[in-house]
């Protein structure tokens, strides 16, 4: 018992890979300007429709078209592909941003709810195939046992640590800032933009770059 999980343990310090690769760089120049552009950057660019929200859409419209032309394992990044879809369409409610309310000059931009869009019970259809989508995106990842080749990569691949490590930094500071706690709009959408970039350039790399890549044999 005791040897296994030493050679686990081996296994994993082996399969930790730090070097930077010109992809990550964009994940370093964003982590390094996040406090930066926290300080400086007005408010009003962390708003919906403004500046780091568009940038976020253009980094999810490019981690979807690197991940549907990957040559290797197609079935994964066509799901990874979906999820990229499902972050895009969570970014633009659905659509409800292209529906701003009048507002005062100098004030946070509202968005019509869709029952005050879409008459009658139509105004469900929007969330309904979104829904929908989610949905179909789970039954295709089960339908292909797509975690089966996920458990391959986490056995067999090579770990990006700096993007892994940007990744949950993003993630976690983005929650923070985002909870009741702290409520920071500017950190928020800074740190979600890390989060984006990181699992763009992640997707980059292992759908790309041959170090990040699982041979059949290793699979067997």
């Amino acid at each position: 018992m005791i040897s296994t999980m030493k050679q686990a343990t081996r296994n994993i310090f082996s399969r930790l890979n730090w070097k930077v690769y010109g992809p990550t760089l964009f994940t370093l120049i964003t982590l390094l300007s996040i406090i930066p552009c926290w300080i400086f950057l007005p408010e009003r660019f962390a708003w919906e429709n403004h500046l780091i929200e568009n940038a976020q859409l253009l980094i999810l419209a490019g981690c979807f078209w690197i991940a549907v032309k990957s040559k290797s394992n197609k079935k994964l990044f066509n799901w990874v592909a979906m999820i990229a879809v499902i972050l895009f369409l969570r970014e633009i409610n659905c659509g409800r941003i292209f529906f701003p309310r009048p507002r005062p000059e100098g004030m946070a931009p509202t968005f019509y709810h869709w029952n005050e869009i879409i008459p009658n019970y139509w105004w469900r259809v929007p969330n309904a195939i979104y829904a929908c989508f989610l949905l179909y995106a789970i039954y295709y990842f089960f339908k292909n046992r797509l975690y089966k080749t996920l458990w391959d990569y986490a056995k067999f691949a090579k770990v990006d640590c700096i993007n892994i490590i940007c990744l949950f930094i993003g993630l976690i500071v983005g929650s923070i800032s985002e909870s009741r706690f702290m409520e920071d709009e500017m950190l928020e959408e800074l740190t979600e933009t890390l989060f984006y970039v990181s699992f763009t350039v992640l997707v980059y790399l292992y759908s790309r770059y041959p170090a990040f890549s699982i041979t059949k044999r290793e699979r067997k």
